[in-house]
């Protein structure tokens, strides 16, 4: 039996990544190289880098470095800060993301800010956006704002209806369609995520938008809440899923029959749950139209898709 093993090698550069993403990179190496310092072994569970992640607003052109380590502290910050100051002025804020467990999920859940902001803007499909490290974004802007202008083509608005945006993360899908319905209600299980879509929302003036913390599995639940909270009963009419690679869990899709929206505009990122999860909506009367592929991720194998699920009419 042969044990698969990961191996790091040198990359220094990387042609789907913004070209300052490689030069940090360099500083970083060097500066590990320099000062000694160690990089994580998944089979010990030693050494201190575990990942360095980047983010940078396409429109912003604002970058934020999070280095997440095996510890709570990174020897030479101090140093470590004034490189990249002096080197790199887009850098508006450097993070460290503590993770001590042994798993392969990249983030931890405690954030050190070393300088600058927690936190980059941008502007996506005419909204503009406040997004913390752990808040999702797709990393192909110009495809993204294609993949959602056909989003919102597919969902047909006429404006007056109730849209459910499910796996919201910092709110970005509903609030570029929030000018085009009457309310939009937006369901994030991420924390920060909520919070960066509040934010968004309340930046953005946009008043007919809101968002709540929980599992999407949980959504009857959090529907009641923000029904009691509004005073009024809430029945979309559009509902926007974006989930994980994993698709929609045998509750949520449950769920989502019971609710009858008469249009739901489905995301996918793996489109083998795609054709499960369309399968699993046909028993309560939804019919898949076309298949519109985008290809956010150049160069790999996976491919990004949306279509839209009708329900026939009773």
């Amino acid at each position: 039996m042969i044990e698969a093993k990961n191996r790091v090698t040198e990359a220094a550069d990387c042609p789907a990544a913004p070209e300052i993403f490689g030069r940090i990179n360099s500083l970083l190496r060097d500066f590990f190289k320099r000062r000694r310092l160690s990089v994580y072994d998944e089979e010990t569970g030693r050494g201190l880098l575990r990942h360095i992640y980047l983010r940078r607003g396409e429109v912003s052109r604002e970058v934020l470095l999070t280095l997440v380590i095996n510890g709570s502290s990174l020897p030479y910050a101090d140093e470590l800060s004034e490189e990249l100051r002096r080197g790199f002025p887009e850098v508006v804020g450097f993070l460290l993301n503590e993770n001590r467990e042994n798993t392969n999920v990249v983030l931890g859940k405690k954030y050190i800010t070393v300088y600058g902001r927690d936190y980059i803007t941008d502007t996506l499909a005419g909204v503009r956006l406040t997004l913390s490290p752990a808040a999702f974004y797709q990393v192909n802007h110009g495809m993204a704002e294609l993949l959602y202008k056909k989003a919102l083509e597919l969902a047909e608005p006429v404006g007056d209806e109730e849209l459910l945006d499910l796996f919201c993360g910092a709110g970005s899908i509903g609030l570029s369609m929030a000018h085009a319905v009457r309310r939009v209600t937006g369901i994030e299980i991420v924390p920060e995520a909520v919070e960066c879509a509040k934010k968004n929302a309340r930046a953005g003036g946009i008043e007919n938008a809101a968002f709540y913390l929980g599992d999407t599995a949980d959504t009857a639940r959090l529907l009641a809440a923000a029904e009691a909270e509004r005073g009024e009963p809430i029945r979309p009419d559009i509902c926007i899923i974006d989930p994980p690679r994993a698709g929609c869990d045998e509750e949520l899709i449950n769920f989502l029959g019971s609710l009858s929206p008469e249009r739901i505009i489905y995301i996918s990122c793996n489109t083998a749950t795609l054709a499960r999860d369309v399968a699993r909506l046909a028993p309560y009367g939804y019919t898949p139209g076309a298949v519109t592929p985008f290809d956010l991720f150049p160069g790999t194998g996976h491919c990004e898709a949306v279509v839209r699920l009708t329900r026939s009419a009773k």
